[in-house]
């Protein structure tokens, strides 16, 4: 991996938890790439917006329909109680943790997992609306289990007919 991808996988992680003047700053004095610094300024603004629209979908779609978005858009990976901690994370402006599918999938872009799974429900709200209805009558049940009768659940995920 060259310095610069490094360096922009840093800065991206670092984003939720720095405001954008200490980030300019930090490269300013640590980054030997420092007339970079303006592209990661963008990427930081590009990801804010970002969060920010996610912010606006889950409030206005509400957290189960959120999660219901992520465990479908995975096909069971994420199990109610893990896309719940990733909502609560998204909600409250943090660090959204990654796992396995995010650095698979999405290059480690936890918004850009967050998106995708989004943007796949309302495309299958729309087209099935019967179908995202069961599937959320299912998951808040789910969701009362406990951990690893989720995740058994979500091996079996795939193969389920709602």
């Amino acid at each position: 991996m060259d310095i610069l991808a490094k360096r922009e996988i840093d800065i991206i992680a670092e984003a939720d938890s720095l405001d954008q003047t200490q980030i300019a700053f930090g490269c300013m004095l640590s980054c030997p790439l420092n007339d970079k610094c303006a592209t990661y300024l963008k990427v930081l603004e590009q990801r804010k917006a970002k969060m920010q629209l996610l912010q606006a979908i889950v409030k206005e779609k509400g957290k189960e329909w959120a999660i219901a978005a992520m465990v479908d858009g995975s096909i069971g990976y994420h199990s109610p109680l893990s896309a719940a901690q990733r909502i609560n994370e998204l909600l409250a402006g943090k660090y959204i943790s990654g796992c396995e599918r995010t650095y698979a999938c999405f290059r480690g872009d936890s918004l850009a997992e967050m998106e995708a799974d989004f943007r796949y429900f309302m495309r299958k709200e729309q087209t099935n609306p019967l179908q995202t209805q069961r599937l959320l009558a299912v998951l808040k049940e789910v969701a009362k289990l406990k951990d690893i009768e989720q995740t058994t659940f979500g091996l079996a995920f795939p193969t389920m007919v709602f």
